[in-house]
């Protein structure tokens, strides 16, 4: 697989991931709203949900592979990967004294790029 970064995989996988966002959204609002969970607990279900969903859409449809022990694991380390740089962003920010929001919009943009070269050098990566 050459290192480069195809344009059709980046599409797909933005939409992919702009898709999980919204079900993401709608799966906590549902959860709260009308099934009545308690608002972290339906977020934490809403969150595992879409991991499960992103998975396996990411997968199937953006990296046209198929599923494995692997990628499910490595799949797995990127995302907690993201958490600690999550995390970590949203410490720094603090540390230097701006406002919260700086590190959000950070973070949205941040953790969608590592993510998406992870995935695309490591994760789905073809075995040597």
């Amino acid at each position: 697989m050459a290192r480069g970064v195809p344009l059709g995989r980046l599409v797909k996988f933005t939409v992919v991931g702009l898709s999980i966002a919204v079900f993401h959204y709608m799966s906590a609002v549902l959860l709260v709203d009308r099934i009545g969970l308690e608002p972290a607990f339906a977020n934490s279900i809403a969150f595992l949900a879409a991991a499960a969903l992103s998975y396996t859409l990411q997968t199937l449809w953006t990296f046209e592979s198929r599923f494995t022990a692997r990628n499910a694991i490595r799949f797995v380390v990127v995302l907690l990967v993201g958490v600690v740089v999550s995390w970590g962003t949203s410490s720094i920010v603090a540390a230097v004294g701006l406002p919260y929001r700086v590190g959000v919009i950070i973070v949205l943009f941040l953790i969608p790029a590592l993510n998406f070269l992870l995935h695309h050098l490591w994760t789905y990566a073809e075995s040597t």
